[in-house]
């Protein structure tokens, strides 16, 4: 019993000692999540699964609880509506130009997700090509005159996004090349593909446009 109580007491002492040494650190760890997450983000930050956007002043505090795939997802749903897109479509473009890398730069200057041009995206009223919502908006824009510019012609659009208007129309029809001729064949693939997962009629979603 002697022995017993003996190693209860040294335990006792050890926990004390610890506390007082290290302090109670559970305060500090709720605190490194912001309020206002749901559970499961709780959870994916206190184990390091999820990172928290920076705290920029420049953002309102509701827009920094988006990730990064959320505000593209957010600003493709706002430029479909806008300029009458599928929004599968403004998808498939950007996986094509840029991988959805927000920080995307050709060696020919084109940048961001949609891949803008300066001259480009000055024709847009874009200012930062690497602002998300500022690229899909004005990437978007383009798309949609280059869908009128051709009647409607998805292909013909899609041509002259790449390759330029211009071209497309000097060569009255989609331009020889093979960039060109794979980029659309790219980009409608992955329009199909997307179309497909959600169990959607790519070619009805299409002639929409």
């Amino acid at each position: 019993m002697k022995t017993q109580r003996a190693r209860v007491t040294v335990i006792l002492l050890l926990t004390t000692l610890s506390f007082f040494i290290f302090g109670d650190r559970r305060p500090d760890s709720v605190e490194l999540v912001p309020a206002g997450l749901n559970s499961l983000m709780k959870i994916r930050c206190a184990i390091g699964m999820e990172t928290m956007p920076p705290p920029e002043a420049s953002q309102p505090p509701a827009e920094r609880l988006f990730t990064k795939g959320q505000r593209i997802s957010r600003s493709v749903s706002v430029a479909a509506g806008k300029y009458n897109l599928p929004e599968l479509l403004i998808h498939a473009v950007i996986k094509q130009e840029s991988g959805f890398n927000s920080r995307a730069r050709s060696p020919h200057g084109a940048r961001g997700l949609m891949q803008l041009m300066p001259v480009t995206a000055r024709e847009m009223g874009v200012r930062d090509s690497f602002d998300i919502g500022q690229n899909v908006d004005g990437g978007s824009r383009y798309l949609r005159q280059m869908l009128d510019r051709f009647g409607g012609d998805v292909k013909l659009a899609l041509a002259a996004y790449n390759a330029g208007p211009s071209r497309v129309e000097r060569c009255g029809g989609i331009p020889q090349n093979q960039e060109t001729k794979r980029y659309v064949s790219k980009v409608l693939a992955h329009f199909e593909d997307f179309c497909g997962s959600l169990g959607l009629g790519s070619s009805a979603s299409l002639s929409e446009t």
